[in-house]
């Protein structure tokens, strides 16, 4: 029998950012590639695409001062990010209380409008991320709608961080706090400030929030999963499962190195290491000095210069003895992002704490070898010696060692890349995540067939 095409709105902060905005927009253009009706509805929305629709702000007021914050930050170089942020908060006054003190009473009613933003009634809500990528606390949708839209829609929620169980942080690297209250936050990838002291009460809303949802959750790695069936977020799983991210193979895929160094103006001969992450160094999660370090220390033992690529942030370059550290900019092309990866010869993923980095899978689709911290889910991504190599978190000295390892012996780079690429072939496919998460949308909408067929429910969603 053939099933009908699903109308699926996925929910995103942007479609453009870090991991879950990638994953989101991955899968949903596969999703239409296929034939269903999908659109991805954010908070910000910097791209063209069709179906990418913003939600509406409260007031004509509200939405005219945050187009003019968006346009202030694109002309004001490195002033432009604050001058937008100030001019947010005059915008939604909400948002600089949740900036200054971290409270979860976030004045955001448009998370209520998602159904009717998408223009059609959806059979699925997924959501990755339920806060912005600017802050701790998000800037486009208040936790609160969770309760309201499960009852209604089935509501999915892919954990791309641990941040709708913890008081404050995105993913904490060494406290458990948040499996009791978040009380007395020490950890070093957590905000610093007055905003930790609102921790426990953030946490405390969040328990009643997700006490009285129903969600369908599902974690790129193991390791998160294991978080989350710990935290106050398992009374709400009405089911779970662990789906890895993929990456579209069509663009992350191997190529020559020469010709891509050629491309982008990098020398054909240095030894070089990429990184890429968003706002590089100011992210908490991730740790540019362990980069600098190792890099540094894997130059003077191989006595031979080391060009570090960082891309995601911008700054002056950094010289230390036989190390470049060059920043690139931010660069949300992925046909670019591919050629850097092609053309560097190991990826450094320098990382505090992490779910299930994309770029890690980039990196392997396109044939590098990655060195990488053995925190969170990266594990689960590399086999170390084969794929890759990991190093414990903070440890410049063995960081190193394992870059040292991989830039001086190109046969075992060369090995290393190839069993990275087929083992993103094989694990990483983002048509092979969209067959997953589809299967299970079809699952959860049968069994909800069924159970109105018993109970005799019309199956009509109610009007809100």
């Amino acid at each position: 029998m053939n099933r009908r095409p699903l109308r699926i709105v996925q929910v995103a902060p942007s479609d453009v950012g870090g991991g879950a905005e990638k994953v989101a927009v991955g899968l949903l253009r596969e999703y239409r590639n296929r034939g269903h009706e999908a659109v991805l509805v954010v908070g910000r929305k910097w791209t063209a695409e069709d179906a990418v629709v913003q939600i509406s702000s409260s007031s004509a007021w509200t939405s005219s001062l945050e187009r003019c914050g968006r346009a202030l930050e694109r002309h004001l170089g490195p002033w432009g990010r604050p001058v937008r942020k100030a001019v947010g908060w005059v915008a939604m006054p909400s948002r600089m209380r949740i900036f200054f003190f971290g409270t979860g009473e976030g004045d955001f009613p448009e998370g209520s409008r998602i159904p009717e933003a998408a223009g059609f009634p959806p059979d699925v809500l997924h959501f990755h991320n339920l806060h912005g990528s600017d802050d701790a606390y998000g800037e486009y949708l208040n936790p609160r709608v969770l309760p309201h839209l499960s009852r209604y829609f089935p509501v999915f929620l892919t954990l791309h961080d641990s941040w709708l169980f913890t008081g404050l942080c995105m993913n904490p690297a060494s406290c458990a706090n948040w499996e009791t209250g978040c009380a007395k936050c020490q950890d070093a990838a957590a905000p610093a400030g007055r905003r930790t002291a609102q921790a426990p009460r953030n946490w405390s809303v969040k328990r009643d929030l997700l006490a009285a949802s129903r969600l369908f959750v599902a974690s790129p790695s193991r390791w998160m999963m294991e978080r989350a069936l710990r935290s106050i977020l398992a009374p709400a799983i009405a089911g779970a499962r662990v789906i890895p991210n993929g990456v579209d193979l069509s663009v992350f895929c191997p190529g020559g190195r020469d010709n891509e160094r050629s491309r982008l103006g990098l020398p054909l001969e240095a030894l070089v290491v990429l990184c890429v992450a968003c706002a590089m160094r100011r992210n908490l999660a991730k740790d540019l000095a362990l980069a600098v370090d190792s890099c540094r220390i894997a130059a003077e033992t191989l006595r031979s210069p080391v060009l570090l690529l960082v891309v995601g942030d911008s700054g002056r370059t950094i010289r230390r003895g036989l190390l470049t550290v060059r920043f690139c900019g931010s660069v949300s092309d992925s046909r670019i992002i591919a050629r850097f990866y092609r053309a560097a010869d190991v990826y450094l993923h320098p990382a505090r704490v992490d779910t299930f980095p994309t770029t890690v899978i980039e990196a392997m689709a396109c044939g590098r070898p990655v060195a990488a911290t053995a925190v969170g889910g990266i594990p689960e991504q590399i086999v170390d010696g084969v794929t890759g190599v990991l190093a414990p978190a903070g440890d410049a000295g063995a960081m190193a060692d394992a870059l040292v390892r991989l830039l001086c012996d190109s046969a075992f780079r060369g090995a290393l890349g190839k069993a990275a690429a087929r083992a993103a072939a094989e694990r990483f496919d983002v048509r092979r995540q969209a067959s997953a998460y589809l299967q299970w949308y079809q699952e959860v909408l049968t069994s909800r067939e069924t159970a109105r067929g018993v109970t005799g429910g019309d199956g009509a969603p109610h009007r809100h």
